[in-house]
């Protein structure tokens, strides 16, 4: 349905959304603003819950989206967005694109050793 209008979409059952948002990052070397959204989650809840029907969608088309989401009674809701070279999670931590990259490069390594 959305694919018209996104230029990167991620679905983020697995990990919860900020595994989904570090993947993004990785894979389209592009940076991240988020803020969290008022919520009666704990931050740790926030990131790492896994959520079955719920997706990242990153677009320059948000009007239409908003729009087409109407239309089909589906919840959207802008988290943040694509900037500068990090991902940044507001009030909260920001690491580099470079630093993330790194990590997941090395984390398999590290972990056997």
């Amino acid at each position: 349905m959305f694919d018209a209008l996104s230029g990167v979409t991620r679905k983020y059952a697995g990990g919860g959304i900020l595994t989904c948002l570090s993947e993004m990052v990785i894979e389209n070397k592009i940076g991240m603003e988020i803020t969290i959204p008022e919520k009666k989650l704990s931050n740790n809840e926030w990131f790492f819950s896994e959520d079955q029907s719920r997706y990242i969608i990153i677009s320059k088309k948000f009007e239409k989206l908003t729009k087409l989401a109407k239309k089909n009674k589906v919840s959207i809701k802008r988290i943040g967005k694509v900037t500068g070279k990090l991902l940044k999670i507001k009030n909260s931590f920001e690491i580099s694109i470079k630093e993330l990259i790194n990590y997941n490069n090395k984390w398999f390594n590290n972990y056997m050793s």
